[in-house]
């Protein structure tokens, strides 16, 4: 009796629990509906920490579309191009060997149009901030010369990362769409995905493939992403935050339109006291016509339209005070202000800025554009880092060149030989520092400028050098604060290179000949004496 009990106990407290287990699951699908109610899509990945690829896909479709038509978004792209590509950027390499090298890779047409010039610049820095990513791709020919390509964004389907380290991108996987064109009809879906190495990623062994799916070795990738946060393999929209907003406001603007419209399709209100004789009457004032052999004209502008006791009232249609003004979606404009980081003074209202907004800029924004610069600077740096050591692998440039060394991670690291040109540092590799300068966002105040150059140069004197800055620099800073564009050519005007006459020049490359036979020598010496020798 008493187990019977028991067991009718543990039946009913299985069933409860059932019951409250499945009325917990009905209100999560509850819940996830109330999200999609409200307008927010489901877009998250199967790690829950970003969007699924399928998601980006579509965040970035809209994002094309907003720049394209939405003038909010597109100024706030434009705009910010302007400030930090407008007045170009100079790259030059530390080491003259080095600089020639630098020089051609920018100065070669096809990555002219990639990269390599304030407008190609900017146009990339457009699809960073509407995709939230960029794809370099490497091509290196056998005389180690480099061309940069894009991939585009929807063709990344995945990266691969290191299995212990979420951080470390091994491999992006491509699969290349189809090219419409108008003589012939798109290719087809490449059938296998290829797998492009990260340009950072150089193990000892390459095997030729991963999971099944072949390794292209030969065309390293350099991922550039932005808006993302720890653990998202891609970078997200920087407009996916304004889409909402800047479609409110579209949307506001078009209804305010449309009641504008509406109203205006009547300006008077007539009442009349009689019937259709008094509506012909006021109709036959109002309106012009032909009267037998008589001409009866429209009234002018500022008539005055004179009633009797029984006759027709006019007044006008007030509109003010009643109906909804531009002004009111000024919120909407501001939460779009917020997400582009830019204030609303620059979306077509000056009134809302003043004097000293219109003469400089709000230091927020200037941060703004700052950063965005360092970003460049950074990408810059590692593109022409690559092309210095492709140019190395290959030996075809002298006093630039080295070999691949081993890390302490079992990594391939290429390490640089000396410079025999550099004499005074016999000891140490090629310097393969790249310097990038852009000029000020904001202009100053060039009187001040100049004077503060001088002062740093002459120290208060009348024209005199100090001997804290010497000519060279003093000219090179003197002609940045003027505004002067090209520097480097005004420079060569000012400090030509100096003809060594043939004699000394053959006494330098004996001595450079020399210098070299010196360090064969102490390298085989060292050798000799190692241990393991």
């Amino acid at each position: 009796m008493t187990e019977n009990v028991t067991q009718l106990a543990v039946q009913e407290v299985s069933e409860r629990l059932r019951i409250t287990e499945a009325n917990f699951q009905e209100r999560i699908a509850e819940l996830e509906l109330e999200l999609e109610e409200r307008g927010w899509d489901r877009l998250m990945g199967s790690t829950q920490t970003e969007f699924s690829r399928d998601a980006l896909r579509k965040i970035v479709a809209e994002s094309r579309l907003f720049y394209m038509k939405n003038p909010l978004i597109r100024r706030a792209v434009d705009l910010s191009e302007s400030y930090v590509f407008g007045q170009g950027v100079t790259v030059e390499a530390v080491s003259p060997t080095v600089d020639v090298v630098v020089q051609e890779f920018l100065a070669d047409e096809a990555n002219r149009a990639e990269f390599s010039t304030p407008l190609s610049m900017a146009a990339r820095d457009a699809d960073l901030r509407i995709e939230g990513n960029l794809f370099f791709v490497f091509f290196t020919n056998a005389g180690g010369y480099l061309r940069v390509r894009t991939i585009p964004f929807d063709e990344v389907q995945d990266v691969i990362c290191n299995p212990e380290d979420a951080r470390e991108p091994w491999y992006y996987v491509r699969l290349k769409a189809p090219r419409d064109t108008l003589f012939a009809s798109p290719s087809a879906l490449t059938a296998e995905p290829v797998l492009y190495p990260d340009w950072q990623y150089t193990p000892k062994s390459r095997p030729a493939s991963y999971n099944g799916h072949a390794i292209d070795w030969d065309h390293p990738v350099y991922h550039v992403k932005v808006n993302a946060i720890s653990g998202q393999r891609f970078g997200l929209s920087e407009l996916y935050s304004a889409q909402d907003w800047a479609r409110a406001y579209n949307e506001f603007l078009a209804n305010w339109a449309t009641i504008t419209r509406s109203l205006a399709r009547f300006a008077w209100k007539v009442v009349t006291k009689g019937g259709a004789a008094q509506r012909a009457a006021a109709r036959s004032r109002l309106d012009s016509g032909l009267s037998g052999d008589t001409y009866n004209p429209a009234p002018s502008t500022g008539s005055v339209f004179i009633e009797t006791g029984d006759a027709a009232s006019l007044q006008p249609i007030r509109t003010s005070g009643a109906t909804t003004t531009p002004a009111d979606g000024r919120r909407l404009l501001l939460m779009v202000c917020a997400a582009t980081g830019i204030p609303e003074q620059y979306f077509g209202d000056p009134s809302t800025g003043n004097l000293a907004t219109a003469k400089a800029m709000d230091r927020p924004t200037e941060l703004q554009f700052l950063v965005r610069q360092m970003l460049w600077t950074q990408i810059l740096e590692n593109l022409c880092a690559f092309a210095i050591e492709a140019r190395a692998r290959a030996g075809t440039v002298e006093g630039l060149s080295g070999e691949d060394v081993e890390d302490a991670w079992e990594e391939m690291k290429f390490r640089y030989d000396h410079d025999p040109n550099d004499i005074e540092h016999p000891d140490e590799p090629v310097d393969v520092h790249v310097d990038v300068a852009w000029p000020d966002l904001v202009e100053r105040d060039v009187v001040a400028r100049v004077g503060a150059v001088v002062q740093a140069a002459t120290l208060g004197g009348q024209g005199m050098l100090a001997g804290t800055l010497d000519a060279e620099y003093t000219t090179r800073q003197l002609l940045m604060a003027l505004g002067e564009k090209s520097v480097e050519e005004v420079m060569e005007q000012f400090f030509p290179e100096e003809e060594v006459p043939e004699e000394e020049e053959l006494g330098v490359e004996a001595l450079k000949g020399a210098i070299k036979e010196h360090l064969a020598l102490l390298k085989e010496a060292a050798n000799a004496a190692s241990p393991s020798a």
